[in-house]
């Protein structure tokens, strides 16, 4: 996966198993990449064996999560 968005989507930053807390509540994501510059873009992958509205809830309230990609042209995928 690393090499997938290094490579082919030129994302500077891969982050597996990212954590979050905040306001006592907390979110996990599989894997946030991003990258700055002309790119500008985040990716959200989601790791999972089944399909569950959950997970989709959870891509839709990112920008609440994590301000970093906020201001990125982003995208989520789910594996």
């Amino acid at each position: 996966m690393e090499t997938i968005l290094r490579q082919r989507f030129g994302m500077e930053v891969v982050s597996p198993s990212v954590r979050v807390s905040k306001e006592g509540q907390h979110i996990e994501i599989d894997v946030l990449a991003y990258t700055n510059g002309n790119l500008n873009t985040a990716y959200i992958v989601e790791v999972k064996s089944h399909a569950r509205e959950d997970s989709i809830t959870q891509l839709k309230s990112i920008w609440y999560w994590y301000r970093v990609i906020k201001a990125r042209k982003s995208y989520g995928v789910r594996v």
